[in-house]
């Protein structure tokens, strides 16, 4: 059984526990699941998360989820689910959206079900009180963090990263002490009263003066205005739209409105597609096992998502445009000079 200690230390590391190695293990977990070889799973796993308190480098922010999805199946699978289930929490806080696929697990694994216990679980932040991290800069789990707070119940990462890298696994919010000290309280600067015996000088009050005698207004007799003959009323119908000879208003239908509304869902659908696409290379991201290929899956994905919101947005306006376009006013336009 791998058991996280209460309170925080420095692991007892004969030889750094470097991300090569990290990722070696990882694909054996990931591939002993798959072969239901629950016995080794649990092994490497054992080791893997041993090893985090040895890293001599920052774990990258793309293995942190499935790092510590791994070490949780690898020790639920071993009979070790109470442990598993932690780490498990963890790694749905650093990564909600992930589901296991169905040639991840065997069918009668137990791992899926503890990981969908733990995803339903959630905790409030518990905060270190009057207390600071040291000077230096920290990441907990693989995001920077400026004072010392973390989830209960689950175990963390964390890495001093300023320099040489520094590894920490501890469980809830019991920070190392090497890393945290007390908050000095802020001094309340007395103010002085004012000293007796000095009296305080009387502002002057200047007296009012006596309002002016308003001048007496002749009212003058008003002029007679020739009156103006009645303007006559517009015609309701508006541009674009006309009146038939029994008085109803007939609507003219704009020529641009039915371009206009075929556009926008043309480009709304290949927003869609573009989504799509975004969503096969992220499949490719998570079942990458080469750390070169990742970062590039890394990038590709942003991208296409970023690309499709922006054709998304073109296509949603350029369709409303269509929509509420009715004949009665002009078709905006853009000119330029030069």
């Amino acid at each position: 059984m791998v058991a996280v200690p209460s309170v925080a230390s420095a692991a007892d590391c004969d030889t750094p526990y470097s991300t090569d190695k990290l990722l070696a293990d990882l694909i054996a977990t990931e591939s002993a699941l798959r072969d239901a070889k629950n016995d080794e799973a649990k092994s490497v796993a054992s080791r893997m998360a041993t090893g985090l308190g040895c890293l001599d480098a920052a774990l990258p922010r793309q293995l942190i989820g499935r790092t510590y999805r791994a070490i949780g199946a690898g020790l639920v699978a071993g009979g070790d689910a109470s442990t598993g289930s932690g780490w498990f929490r963890t790694a749905t806080e650093v990564d909600q959206s992930y589901d296991y696929g169905v040639g991840e697990l065997p069918a009668d694994s137990p791992v899926r079900g503890v990981y969908l216990d733990a995803k339903a679980v959630s905790a409030d932040l518990e905060v270190l009180a009057q207390k600071r991290f040291v000077e230096g800069e920290f990441k907990l789990d693989g995001r920077g963090i400026n004072a010392p707070a973390a989830r209960p119940d689950r175990p963390h990462l964390l890495q001093r990263v300023d320099g040489s890298v520094v590894s920490w696994v501890f469980q809830g919010a019991s920070f190392p002490d090497d890393v945290i000290e007390e908050a000095v309280p802020v001094a309340l600067v007395a103010v002085d009263p004012e000293p007796e015996g000095k009296p305080k000088k009387e502002k002057k009050v200047k007296e009012p003066k006596e309002p002016k005698a308003d001048k007496e207004k002749v009212a003058k007799a008003p002029k007679d205005k020739p009156e103006k003959s009645p303007k006559p009323e517009k015609d309701n119908a508006g541009k674009g739209n006309s009146v038939t000879s029994d008085g109803s208003l007939k609507r003219k239908r704009p020529p641009e409105k039915t371009p206009l509304m075929i556009a926008g869902g043309v480009i709304l659908g290949a927003a869609g597609g573009v989504y799509y696409m975004a969503g096969q290379k992220r499949s490719d991201f998570n079942g990458s096992n080469d750390m070169e290929e990742v970062d590039q899956l890394q990038g590709q994905v942003n991208r296409l998502v970023v690309a499709s919101a922006a054709v998304a947005a073109v296509g949603a306006g350029t369709l409303t445009w269509g929509i509420i376009l009715d004949g009665h006013g002009a078709v905006p336009t853009v000119r330029v000079r030069f």
